[in-house]
């Protein structure tokens, strides 16, 4: 709904359109592997026994890996079982092999694992190796399956995090399933310049994978041209994490030809899932004395509905007008901040309004943003009004 203040008039203005987010310099990360590889497939075991106690041994296949054995002998029931100690290098596998003293195929299976074999399971078929009687050595023995250790237990847990930065900017991030890669980063950090009141704003985007650390940390430094950045974090636990971010730039100005240094150190922490505004109706005013009024649903992650009046000076700047403008189903970020803009005007021939706003965090009940329509023409009873711009500041608190 607009009202034109002189001569006084009321029509409806909705806003349908999201508002794109800008920013200035975009910095990429490389994609990075997991660091963890689950054993899980085919192998071979080439066993060569020195003697009835003593060997070596070689494993390819879904594991790699060489050393000695050792083996400790049983006959019962007309069977020889046959308890096998590799030592390798990155770690020991107990395996256990069963043959009937008459011949006949004869089987293997994992008895225990450790190291970089903990939790190591699996078996197969085996072939040659030490008889119940009359073996000669050396003896050579071949054991064919397939093994698997199971997956380590989670570092964090998956899904879609979100929270925000010291400087009220979002971050967003997914913990990818497993609980140990992190992907999709993104966050903004606005660099001050140095010897003047421009700051400039950089944008960190990880498109690829980052490993969670042992430690449940990360790391991840970026570069482009002359800006550079870090961001690093730790899980503080399965669904919160803390961390920093570091960036700058180099800013030229064409007026004067000087270079100024650009930079800023900003904390943030996200969760899982995102922090949550508090619910229910807010109300205020803007800095041009027009009321405001917002609603946030039960979730505390949307804005239904934001009604707000803008002045604007209209046809040659003689006619004082109020805009009064509906922006429906807006998303709450993690940072508990929301924007939408449209330049699609229900009641309007053309003309573009936006919003903007950041609610408090931690139960807060306090809203602020700004408001702005630019260059809205209308036709109100014969008349069409071409009008500027109108911007204001707002600010509403819980009802």
């Amino acid at each position: 709904m607009f009202v034109i203040v002189a001569p006084m008039r009321t029509a409806s203005v909705r806003a349908l359109a999201l508002a794109p987010m800008a920013c200035v310099i975009s910095l990429s990360a490389g994609s990075a592997a997991s660091g963890f590889a689950q054993v899980d497939g085919a192998i071979r075991i080439d066993a060569q026994f020195s003697t009835a106690s003593r060997g070596t041994f070689r494993i390819t296949g879904a594991i790699s890996d060489t050393g000695r054995l050792v083996a400790v002998r049983r006959i019962a029931g007309g069977r020889l079982q046959l308890t096998e100690t590799l030592n390798g290098k990155a770690g020991t596998v107990r395996i256990r092999a069963t043959r009937a003293c008459s011949g006949g195929p004869a089987t293997w299976r994992v008895l225990s694992g450790s190291s970089a074999y903990a939790g190591l399971s699996g078996g197969g078929t085996a072939s040659g190796g030490p008889r119940c009687v009359g073996s000669t050595y050396p003896a050579r023995a071949t054991y064919r399956g397939a093994v698997r250790t199971p997956p380590p237990p989670p570092l964090a847990q998956p899904g879609r995090y979100g929270g925000g930065t010291s400087q009220r900017q979002e971050v967003t991030f997914d913990v990818m399933e497993g609980g140990r890669v992190l992907a999709n980063l993104r966050l903004r950090v606005t660099t001050p310049c140095e010897g003047t009141p421009i700051t400039t704003q950089v944008f960190f985007s990880l498109p690829g994978l980052q490993d969670i650390a042992l430690d449940k940390s990360f790391s991840t430094s970026f570069q482009q041209g002359v800006a550079t950045g870090e961001v690093s974090g730790r899980f503080t636990s399965l669904t919160t994490v803390e961390g920093t971010a570091i960036a700058s730039t180099k800013l030229t100005l064409g007026a004067t030809g000087t270079t100024h240094a650009c930079s800023a150190n900003v904390t943030w922490s996200a969760s899982l899932p995102p922090p949550a505004a508090t619910p229910g109706q807010y109300c205020g005013f803007t800095n041009q004395g027009r009321s405001i009024c917002l609603d946030v649903d039960a979730t505390g992650r949307t804005v239904t509905r934001v009604e707000v009046g803008v002045v604007v000076l209209c046809n040659g700047r003689t006619t004082e007008v109020e805009v009064r403008m509906v922006f429906t189903s807006i998303p709450i970020g993690g940072n508990l901040g929301f924007g939408r803009s449209s330049s699609s005007l229900e009641g309007l021939i053309s003309g573009t309004g936006f919003i903007s706003g950041l609610l408090d965090p931690n139960g807060g009940t306090g809203a602020h943003g700004s408001v702005r329509l630019q260059l809205p023409v209308f036709d109100d009873e014969g008349t069409r009004y071409t009008c500027g711009v109108g911007t204001a500041l707002w600010e509403a608190r819980r009802q």
